[in-house]
């Protein structure tokens, strides 16, 4: 994230240099975390970005109206829910089933990583593929990006995961001295239905509280039920959960259809 600002008055915003290059406009986020939106609302205004992707909490569906009123369009993107696991209460996760081991992955492995990247999300859509007005582009390049980040920057790491010395999985995770994130976890194709994919949530969770980590958190789409099953039986918790609305071009006036109304593709 570039140009983060957390307000006072309850909401994040930040500008998104690499979406605005990918997509060949301004690009800006939000995100709202109190209960008062005038602010974000106002800033919003105030940047006028091209696509501005906000996201609020599902107990605020009383703000989507107002949202599209600033905008020419607006497109509901999906609903993002975050579970959460206290580490010191639920302590270390059960033994593997698997022979799986981790390791964190360095510049040389950029190929590997893309190579997983792309047979672990060569089917998933998020909400970018919603928008009609971001063309063909590849979300699968998003992802490669995403995940190559975290071979590189600080307090980001990808742990390659390994079964008899093949590669099988990886965590793409976040961690700090307060909380760590899997940001994103996945199982190649021909190692599924293995139960891989508990081992790798253990293993990194095992990651995790070796490093003194209090509390991991870990998101997804609110209809990716599978993973969701896995995260609860490993003693994460439901906690937050947002929609992800982009509102097409700040500033212009609505479209005769949307300033009522959500347009999905």
């Amino acid at each position: 994230m570039s140009a983060l600002n957390s307000s006072a008055a309850g909401f994040v915003s930040y500008e998104s240099p690499k979406e605005s290059a990918r997509f060949g406009r301004l690009v800006k986020r939000y995100v709202l975390t109190g209960f008062q939106a005038d602010s974000m609302m106002a800033q919003i205004r105030l940047d006028a970005a091209d696509l501005a992707i906000v996201r609020i909490p599902t107990s605020r569906s009383d703000l989507i109206l107002e949202l599209s009123k600033l905008c020419g369009e607006m497109i509901f993107g999906d609903c993002l829910v975050i579970y959460a696991r206290d580490n010191k209460q639920m302590g270390f996760p059960p033994a593997l089933r698997n022979n799986l081991v981790l390791r964190e992955a360095g510049e040389s492995d950029f190929d590997l990583v893309d190579s997983l990247t792309e047979d672990i999300f060569s089917t998933y859509r998020n909400h970018y593929a919603n928008n009609p007005r971001l063309g063909s582009f590849q979300l699968i390049d998003g992802y490669k990006e995403w995940a190559r980040s975290h071979v590189s920057e600080p307090g980001k790491k990808c742990l390659i995961a390994e079964i008899n010395r093949e590669p099988c999985a990886y965590s793409v995770v976040r961690m700090d001295d307060q909380e760590t994130e899997g940001v994103l976890l996945g199982v190649v194709s021909t190692f599924r239905r293995r139960g891989i994919y508990r081992d790798l949530v253990r293993e990194t969770l095992n990651a995790f509280m070796r490093a003194g980590s209090p509390v991991s958190t870990i998101s997804t789409q609110v209809e990716n039920v599978v993973v969701q099953r896995v995260w609860v039986s490993e003693g994460f918790m439901l906690t937050k959960s947002f929609y992800t609305l982009h509102l097409n071009d700040v500033g212009k006036p609505p479209g005769k259809n949307n300033s009522s109304t959500l347009s999905k593709s």
